[in-house]
């Protein structure tokens, strides 16, 4: 069986990956990581509020 890891990721941490996505001075290559990294958590929380415990997957 696969361990689940949690990904957290702080107020701050996630104002500076959204304020590195806004500006338009950013390469394009961090933008797309900041974005990957937004969607994961927000994808994550919402399949923990959904199914909370081990059966997240």
């Amino acid at each position: 069986m696969r361990k689940i890891e949690r990904i957290l990721l702080s107020n701050a941490d996630r104002g500076r990956l959204e304020r590195l996505v806004r500006d338009r001075n950013t390469p394009q290559k961090i933008v797309w990581r900041a974005r990957i990294v937004l969607l994961a958590v927000r994808r994550w929380r919402r399949r923990y509020a959904a199914e909370p415990g081990p059966a997240c997957r």
